[in-house]
C-alpha cells in the first residue's frame, strides 16, 4: 500500500495527474446526470430561460459565502484573465441553454449522449488554440464519433427533432468552454474559475428569465437549492480534472454522464433507447476513447 507522501508524489507526476483528472470527471459525471434529471423534471412545469437563471443562481449560493469565509476567501476573484473567464461564461451559457432545451424535450440518455459529444471536438479546438499535438487516432476517433451521431439522429429513416441539433451545438460551444478551462489551469485555481462562471452567467441569464417568471412554492424553491448545490458540485469536479490534464487525455471520461443518465432515465422516466441509440453511443464513447489517447 502506497504511503501518504507516495500518493502525493504520485499524484504530482503526469501520470498521476491523468489519473486524479479522470476520477474528478467521473466524480462530475455523477453529478452532472443527476442534475439533468433534475433539470428534465423542472423544465415540465417551468420555462427553460427560467431554470438556466435559477440554476445558476442557486449556484451563486454556494459560491458567495465562500468568499468571506473558507478557502475562496483566501483565492478571491482578483484575476489577471477575465477575457478567459468572459469567455468561459459566455461560451458555456450557451451550452447549457441548448442542453436544458434538449433535456426538455429528448429522452434523458439521448440529450445527455448527444450533448456529450463535446470530447471528440475538444482536441480540435485544443489544436487549434492550445497547440495540442492532433494526431491521427484523434482524427479517427472523430470520424467514428461522427457515425455515431448518424446512427442516432438516423436522417432519411425518420424526421431528425431539433432538439437533437440543439444538442450537438450544446457539444461545440462546451468544447470552447473547457478548452478555456484548459486554457486557465495552469494559473487559476479551480474554484476561481468556478465562481467567475457562475456569478457571470447568472448576471447575463438573468434577462431571459424575468419575461417568462413564474411564482414558485416552498418545494420547488428547496429543489432549485439542492439543485444548485448539485451543479456547483460538478462544476468543481469538471473544472478540477480539466485543470490537471490535458483535455484531449482525460475528455472522454466525460462519457460517465451517459451512463449514469441512461440509468436514470429508465428507473425515473421509464426510457428504452433505440438501438441503434445505443449502437450510435457506442461508437460515439468508442471515438471519444481513442480521441483521448496520447500516443
Amino acid at each position: 500500500m502506497m504511503k501518504k507522501n507516495e500518493v502525493g508524489a504520485f499524484l504530482r507526476s503526469p501520470s498521476g495527474a491523468v489519473v486524479a483528472g479522470a476520477l474528478f470527471l467521473v466524480a462530475a459525471g455523477f453529478f452532472l446526470a443527476v442534475m439533468g434529471a433534475m433539470v428534465k423534471s423542472a423544465t415540465e412545469d417551468m420555462p427553460t430561460a427560467m431554470v438556466v437563471f435559477l440554476r445558476n443562481a442557486a449556484t451563486c449560493l454556494f459560491i458567495l459565502p465562500q468568499l468571506f469565509w473558507g478557502p475562496g476567501a483566501r483565492i478571491g476573484l482578483r484575476t489577471g484573465s477575465f477575457g478567459l473567464h468572459l469567455l468561459r461564461s459566455l461560451s458555456g451559457l450557451v451550452a447549457m441553454y441548448a442542453y436544458f432545451y434538449a433535456l426538455s424535450v429528448l429522452p434523458l440518455g439521448e440529450a445527455v449522449l448527444l450533448s456529450y459529444t463535446s470530447p471528440l471536438l475538444t482536441p480540435v479546438v485544443a489544436r487549434i488554440w492550445l497547440k495540442e499535438p492532433l494526431e491521427g487516432h484523434h482524427v479517427v476517433g472523430g470520424m467514428l464519433g461522427f457515425v455515431g451521431i448518424v446512427m442516432i439522429l438516423r436522417p432519411g429513416f425518420h424526421e431528425v427533432h431539433p432538439a437533437a441539433v440543439v444538442a450537438l451545438i450544446s457539444a461545440a460551444f462546451a468544447s470552447i468552454a473547457m478548452a478555456t478551462v484548459r486554457k486557465m489551469g495552469a494559473t487559476e485555481p479551480p474554484f476561481r474559475t468556478v465562481a467567475w462562471f457562475t456569478l457571470l452567467a447568472t448576471l447575463f441569464s438573468a434577462p431571459a428569465a424575468l419575461p417568462v417568471w413564474q411564482a414558485m412554492n416552498v418545494g420547488l424553491i428547496v429543489f432549485i437549492v439542492c439543485l444548485g448545490g448539485v451543479g456547483f458540485a460538478a462544476q468543481i469536479c469538471l473544472t478540477s480534472g480539466y485543470g490537471m490534464a490535458p483535455s484531449a487525455r482525460i475528455g472522454p471520461f466525460t462519457y460517465s454522464t451517459v451512463f449514469f443518465a441512461s440509468i436514470l432515465g429508465t428507473f425515473v422516466w421509464g426510457e428504452i433507447l433505440h438501438p441503434m441509440t445505443l449502437a450510435g453511443g457506442l461508437l460515439i464513447v468508442a471515438g471519444g476513447i481513442m480521441a483521448g489517447r496520447s500516443v
